[in-house]
């Protein structure tokens, strides 16, 4: 055969492959464009939280223009379902695409979400998630039967997808997003990601530095003033120069964060193997946010000295005033601590010396610490003086749920996957523990209700119980599974002179019109089980709520796993308390004025990734005892 004979063979077959793959590969298919004047689909949003606004003629972009006000919607969701059918069939292809903006101040958290219809405790559907920056433009992409990273995920069937939702963040403050166009596509096999730069790492035995621990120096360690740093047999080796200035080292994970959630401090094993004194100060990272410093003793030459660096805050969080509120979490300066040790990003460690030094960091070990020590007051009476009487004793010693003071089954607005059962409720040695397991069943064991895949229970004393003002105490034990959202907190109770004739309650409850909601212990099991959260929301839920509170609450457990948690509420004042110690307050006329009854519930999610872990199930919060008392000159409030 002649040389251009062969040539000629080969471009015909390379055309032909193309030709076929070609053929094989259908051409995208544009589910929604919002350029159009009609968009093929009906929506719905999850909230009044969620608006949108269909704009084709927009002079730049044309789109579906979305709204998330802040509020307690924990997955604020824009749903499209298919307007001539009750199914979308997307045989032939195998990924969604679409072209999104953000268009507010912020970073945007994204998710884009199909759904096959089935029982939904099997989560039948595909899902991405995408961080967006302020003013970016992009293109997220859900791969059928794969999610969160392309990894292997619930084996959607394209041929009926029943609804395309996409899901942001829990708002804390205003969010705006354009969604331009969405299509199905055929594309390259994708792989799955590990995403490292949102990996939360646990060390093994809390071991940060130290034996067994490999430390790359030239990707995790970063010095500063003439410092030298290297790792010399699993110890950090430091050579300070006698120069003045800042002289530090910092010391960050391989790749993602540390997750220390399973401690309350770390410990610093270190050795001045120099000739002068020296003074260590340690500072903490996360999110890549450095916080102040913590200053150790003096260690003289040839001396071991550890260092211990608590998480908790020196001072207690405070709140600014209602005027001043921007964000959830403003306190005043130098109270609290936004630090979460479960996104740990970095550990600093400065110096103070004259002369040329040099010292060796043994280890670093992150340590829950001695129990805690409980002051004999806790349980017995509020913390502050004054004439208190108990109005409220639950001892958990009867052999099922008091339903004089308590109902055992009640709403679910906070996941779709739980359902609530009395039989979850398990009375045992003077405690009651809700239970959590992987069992389907009806919500509140009534077949009328939404049937999900997960079992929880569920605690209130709505229409047996509320009060004004007063001391609210109960100890606990957490759960320790990934995924699970245990809390004790109140609501408004106006009474029944509030129903509204159609039966609904919503004015009785309200937070608005001197009405509040106290988170006074909210956790995530995401977050390990010594930090919770506590907070205020008032004004409903919509455009107009507003809400102050800390995550930054470090808790020690005592001898037996358990601590207590406690609000002082008082005209004007509310007072946080765990294990007898003031964790966080706020004054302001805003304080509710409005009777209060209390939850202790426990569903699974929330926010900040807090993913349900089946393998971890099944689990229990457990509560000992919730004790209220009220002060008698404001009994009558």
């Amino acid at each position: 055969m002649k040389r251009y004979d062969v040539f000629s063979l080969m471009f015909i077959i390379t055309l032909l492959q193309g030709v076929m793959a070609s053929a094989q590969t259908p051409a995208p298919k544009v589910i929604i464009d919002a350029a159009n004047l009609q968009i093929p689909a009906r929506i719905k949003t999850t909230s009044d939280q969620v608006t949108y606004k269909h704009d084709p003629s927009t002079p730049l972009v044309p789109g579906i223009n979305l709204t998330v006000d802040p509020g307690s919607d924990p997955y604020p969701t824009i749903t499209f379902n298919p307007d001539e059918s009750d199914h979308w069939d997307f045989t032939g292809y195998d990924t969604l695409e679409a072209q999104v903006t953000n268009t507010g101040q912020k970073q945007l958290l994204l998710c884009m979400r199909l759904d096959n219809p089935h029982n939904w405790g099997k989560s039948p559907w595909s899902s991405e998630c995408l961080r967006i920056n302020a003013g970016q433009s992009t293109t997220i992409k859900v791969k059928f039967g794969r999610s969160y990273g392309f990894q292997p995920s619930y084996p959607l069937k394209p041929e009926n997808i029943i609804a395309i939702l996409f899901v942001a963040g829990k708002a804390e403050h205003a969010q705006t997003f354009r969604i331009e166009k969405v299509y199905v596509s055929k594309g390259e096999e994708k792989k799955a990601q590990s995403k490292p730069k949102m990996l939360r790492v646990k060390p093994k035995d809390g071991i940060i530095l130290g034996q067994g621990v490999n430390i790359d120096s030239t990707k995790q360690i970063k010095s500063t003033g003439g410092v030298k740093a290297v790792i010399n047999q699993s110890a950090l080796a430091i050579e300070l120069p006698s120069t003045t200035g800042k002289q530090e080292v910092t010391l960050s994970p391989a790749e993602g964060f540390w997750h220390l959630g399973d401690a309350t401090q770390i410990a610093l094993s270190i050795r001045n193997t120099g000739k002068t004194p020296i003074t260590p100060n340690v500072a903490l990272s996360s999110w890549g946010r450095r916080f102040e410093p913590r200053t150790g003793k003096t260690i003289m030459p040839g001396q071991t000295a550890e260092m211990v660096v608590p998480f908790a805050a020196d001072i207690s969080w405070e709140g600014v005033p209602a005027a001043q509120i921007k964000t959830t979490h403003d306190a005043k300066p130098g109270t609290g601590t936004p630090y979460v040790s479960d996104k740990t990003s970095a550990i600093t460690i400065g110096f103070e010396h004259t002369g040329q030094a040099s010292v060796r960091i043994e280890s670093i070990i992150a340590q829950t610490g001695d129990p805690a020590v409980i002051p004999d007051w806790v349980g017995k009476r509020p913390p502050v003086a004054g004439d208190w009487v108990v109005t409220f004793d639950e001892e958990f010693d009867a052999p099922s749920v008091d339903l004089s003071k308590w109902r055992n089954e009640g709403p679910n607005h906070w996941d779709k996957v739980s359902r609530w059962s009395k039989n979850n409720i398990i009375i045992k040695d003077g405690k009651a523990s809700l239970h959590y397991e992987k069992k389907a069943g009806y919500h509140n064991d009534n077949p009328s209700q939404p049937y999900r895949e997960y079992t929880g229970a569920y605690l209130d004393t709505f229409t047996k119980w509320s009060q004004c003002y007063g001391y609210f105490e109960a100890r606990m034990k957490l759960p320790t599974a990934h995924g699970l959202w245990p809390a004790f907190w109140m609501m408004p109770d106006r009474g029944e002179a509030f129903n509204l004739p159609s039966g609904s309650m919503s004015k009785r409850c309200e937070t608005s019109n001197n009405g509040m909601e106290f988170d006074i212990m909210e956790q995530l099991g995401v977050w390990g089980p010594h930090r919770y959260n506590v907070a205020m929301h008032w004004d409903n839920y919509g455009p107009e709520h507003k809400a102050i509170g800390t995550g930054g609450i470090y808790v020690k457990h005592d001898k037996d796993g358990y601590f207590t948690a406690g609000l002082l509420w008082l005209p004007g004042k509310a007072v946080f308390y765990c294990n007898g110690v003031e964790v966080g307050r706020w004054e302001d006329p805003r304080i509710s004025t409005i009777p209060g009854y209390m939850i202790v519930y426990m569903p699974s999610g929330g926010w900040d990734g807090n993913e349900l872990d089946d393998t971890k199930l099944p689990d229990d919060f457990t509560i000992d005892y919730v004790r209220v008392w009220q002060r008698k000159d404001l009994m009558n409030k």
